[in-house]
């Protein structure tokens, strides 16, 4: 054959593939976990809307029943935000275990964005600017050690990323993230009644004990996160990206257990861990509320399973329900960080809260709920379309920012750290700039449901 022919031949067959139909797709989003996208999205949006009402919804409102049951299901938000970033952390290393297991962009990058992580949970409880140090009260001083959701976060799976490196092996590090879980759970108790403040600094007690004013130290709170990361590990990998009636019995019937085991626990051996707050250290309410949570995201994988089995055509049928679902799961921290600006402001700007503190009736609430949800439901949309047009200086403009707000971090550790004040300065109200409402506080303790209602968790 000439060159004359091979040419048109290769002509021939280029065209040919030009205009041939693309394989159908298997899935419009292979590899991910929708139960656990839907899961992230759920926790996230009632997370927008519980916040908002702890600030905004009138004093009178907050006495009714049904406003303290809306506060009890609120301290379900906090779980299912550190489950869902341990099953997230988990269901991506063991995937991807080679790539992780080597000093290469790989495990740099996902370094960096724990960083990132801890970097962001202190910028947001930065002192205003112009404050100085040697006049900062003690209490302002607790305010930015404090360890809220993303330092916490930050740090749990920055350590677990070491983990992994070190342990290498995939039933090695399922097994590891169970008991380190488990051991940190029953100690949460213990550790809760030591004085920690008079034993370590003040930086590093908020990392252990909610005495501090810490919202999620990491006894028991870390356990999520590390159970997470084990139940990811007892996952299929084929299981993740397409629904299974076996993996939904599973979480369905998984959490169910642990719920029934928690509530006989607390009826058989009740003082098992001596005198603790149960509502924020007791390993019982752990395994309650975890068990709640993994019943609900094997909800979400039957309903998954169903809808898949009831399509016909669902690799070619677009599902732009599930395609806004998966954005907001997996950019739940964007949001996090974005509704909690919105609301207490920054140490440059003003809030909601400044505004309208306890003034609003539940419809105008609501609404306001509506509206902050869109406008992060937009912020989303706006990033992730500049993300991907100007890639690099949207990289370049982030890495900026976060490196002046780590220069900012470091500057006020710093003159906390060394400030010239004699003694301790006189207590003020904790009036944050910017912080997440505090977790789980006892508020009542109805007789007959046997609950306690709660202030808004995470």
């Amino acid at each position: 054959m000439g060159a004359g022919a091979q040419a048109v031949d290769w002509s021939l067959g280029a065209r040919a593939r030009s205009t041939a139909p693309p394989p159908p797709r298997a899935d419009t989003r292979p590899g991910r976990f929708d139960a656990l996208d839907t899961l992230r999205c759920l926790a996230v949006l009632f997370m927008v809307q519980g916040h908002t009402f702890y600030i905004v919804i009138e004093d009178g409102v907050r006495s009714e029943l049904w406003y303290r049951w809306h506060n009890y299901l609120h301290g379900y938000t906090a779980p299912a935000f550190l489950l869902g970033a341990g099953l997230a952390f988990g269901v991506v290393t063991f995937r991807t275990l080679p790539s992780h297991l080597v000093w290469g962009k790989a495990l740099y990058k996902r370094l960096w964005r724990y960083l990132s992580i801890i970097i962001i949970g202190y910028a947001l409880q930065l002192p205003a600017p112009h404050l100085d140090y040697s006049a900062l009260s003690e209490a302002r001083m607790r305010l930015f050690f404090r360890v809220d959701a993303l330092q916490h976060i930050g740090v749990v799976l920055l350590c677990c990323q070491l983990l992994v490196f070190a342990l290498r092996r995939r039933g090695v590090i399922t097994t590891a993230a169970f008991a380190l879980g488990g051991v940190i759970v029953l100690a949460g108790p213990a550790m809760s009644r030591l004085p920690l403040e008079e034993m370590v600094p003040l930086g590093i007690a908020g990392y252990l004990t909610s005495n501090t004013g810490s919202p999620f130290p990491l006894m028991p709170w870390a356990g999520f996160v590390l159970w997470g990361i084990g139940i990811a590990g007892l996952i299929p990998d084929r299981s993740v990206g397409m629904p299974s009636l076996r993996l939904s019995g599973a979480l369905l019937g998984g959490g169910l257990a642990l719920v029934l085991a928690a509530l006989w626990l607390d009826v058989t051996v009740p003082g098992a861990f001596g005198e603790h707050n149960y509502w924020k250290t007791s390993p019982y309410f752990f395994l309650r509320r975890l068990g709640w949570i993994l019943a609900l995201m094997g909800g979400f994988a039957l309903l998954d399973w169903i809808l898949r089995r009831r399509s016909t055509d669902a690799a070619e049928r677009p599902r732009p329900a599930r395609d806004w679902i998966q954005l907001i799961g997996q950019n739940s921290l964007i949001v996090y960080v974005a509704h909690l600006l919105v609301l207490y402001g920054s140490p440059f700007t003003r809030g909601v809260r400044s505004y309208a503190s306890h003034s609003l009736s539940v419809a105008v609430g609501s609404l306001l709920v509506v509206l902050i949800c869109a406008a992060m439901v937009l912020l989303l949309v706006l990033w992730r379309r500049l993300d991907r047009t100007h890639g690099k200086p949207f990289a370049n403009a982030r890495l900026t920012a976060l490196t002046a707000l780590g220069l900012m971090v470091v500057s006020c550790a710093w003159g906390i750290a060394h400030r010239d004040a004699p003694e301790p300065l006189a207590q003020q109200p904790q009036t944050p700039a910017v912080a997440a409402p505090t977790t789980e506080t006892p508020v009542q303790r109805p007789q007959a449901a046997g609950v306690t209602i709660l202030r808004t968790g995470l």
